[in-house]
Order: structure tokens, then C-alpha cells, then sequence
């Protein structure tokens, strides 16, 4: 769940991983709650279940983005190989996507999508601002990352991550940073910056161990709790 940037608007979105009797996966229930009209607005999300994260954009207080998985976590069938890798094992229907819609008087209307032959789970996208212009920043398993225009939703560069050491990187989650000059990304062995206007990374710096892949993360201006 999540509130958009002036907290009218509460988005509410079930981590849809169950299937019908077909062996299909099911749509996500998606609620968009009107804080001030107390208006509900239900998002279906029929052919492109599951969905999973909701975001709001940095400008329009009435845009939202919804990711589709197109997968489900599975059982783990090495749990010594998950020991080492810390890995989950995935089962994957295809290629995964972000919906955009804009809230209307009349019900939510779908302004747009991303996709791309190479995202695959998509654990985390965030909308920011980067001099300007608005971008999207999406992770792709294992070791991608999408930078999109949110206006247009086309893929503006695809960056591929690395560990330090040259053996396999897991992303697990994403943050940009609050001027919209850099992209946090934690992975199963490091904690990495990317560099907005580059595509490059500029920082890797290793954790001592692998680590469970982290699914969430935030940054902040300043760290004066």
C-alpha cells in the first residue's frame, strides 16, 4: 500500500499468488481508495495478473503505476544452493510490465505500459524526477535495470549489474536517491549506485557475505533521525 504525493489517494494492492482451478494464475485485487471522497476505485487487472507494487507519480497526485510479475515464487528445490546463492526459485510465465493509469471522475483509465523482451519478475519500480524529466527505474531479474521515460513509457537504457568479484549479481530492490541523480540498488552481495545520467555505476560497495535478496528499501535526504 502506498499514498500518492499530496495524501488523498491510498493505493491498496494484493500480492496475487494463487491460482484457479484451471492451473491459471489470478488477478490481484487492486484498490484505489479516494481519501477525501471516500470513493473506492477497483483496478481490474484481468491478462496481466499478478500484480504486486503500486507507485505514485512525483507530479500528478492522480497517476499511478502497477507492476505485473507474471510469476509466482515456487519452493525452493535446493535449499543448499538457496544457503549459498540466496536465491528463490521463481516460475515465470512470461515477460513482466508496469500499467499506468490516471484516476478519473469516471473510474481509473490505463494511459500506458512497459514491457521489454529482457524484464523478467520486475521486484521493485520507483518514479522520479531527473532534471526535469520524469523516469521510471525498474529492476529486471537477475542483474537489470530499466530506466524509462514515465511520460512516454519507453525504455530510455537498460543497465547490467555486476559484482566487483565477476561472479553472478542477484538485484534485489531499488531507491532513487531524493534529487534524482542517483539509483540505490541493493543486491545479494553489495550495495551499488547508479548513475542517472551516465547508465554507469559508480559505486559497488560489497557486503562481506550474500545476503537474503532485499525486496524494499528507501533513501532519505539526510540521515539526522
Amino acid at each position: 500500500l502506498m499514498l500518492n504525493q499530496d495524501r488523498s489517494m491510498l493505493g491498496l494492492v494484493q500480492f496475487g499468488d494463487f491460482y484457479g482451478h484451471d492451473g491459471k494464475l489470478l488477478p490481484s485485487k487492486i484498490l484505489i481508495l479516494d481519501l477525501e471522497s471516500k470513493k473506492e476505485h477497483w483496478i481490474d487487472n484481468a491478462g496481466w495478473e499478478p500484480s504486486a507494487h503500486i507507485d505514485w507519480d512525483p507530479v500528478d497526485p492522480k497517476v499511478c503505476y502497477l507492476s505485473c510479475h507474471n510469476g509466482v515464487i515456487g519452493p525452493v528445490k535446493s535449499p543448499l544452493r538457496f544457503f549459498f546463492e540466496k536465491v528463490y526459485h521463481w516460475n515465470i510465465y512470461g515477460n513482466a510490465s508496469v500499467h499506468r493509469y490516471q484516476i478519473t471522475e469516471n473510474g481509473p483509465k490505463k494511459t500506458g505500459i512497459f514491457t521489454h523482451p529482457d524484464v523478467y519478475r520486475l521486484t521493485i519500480h520507483k518514479v522520479f524526477m531527473h532534471r526535469g524529466r520524469k523516469l521510471m527505474a525498474c529492476t529486471g531479474f537477475p542483474n537489470l535495470v530499466f530506466l524509462v521515460d514515465a511520460e512516454s513509457m519507453a525504455l530510455v537504457q537498460k543497465v547490467t549489474l555486476s559484482e566487483t568479484s565477476g561472479t553472478r549479481c542477484v538485484l534485489g530492490s531499488l531507491f532513487p536517491t531524493p534529487d534524482g541523480e542517483k539509483v540505490c540498488l541493493a543486491t545479494t552481495k553489495s550495495l551499488q549506485m547508479l548513475d542517472v545520467e551516465s547508465g554507469r555505476v559508480d559505486v559497488v560497495h560489497g557486503l562481506g557475505r550474500v545476503y537474503d535478496p532485499f525486496n524494499h528499501m528507501t533513501v532519505v535526504a539526510d540521515t539526522d533521525w
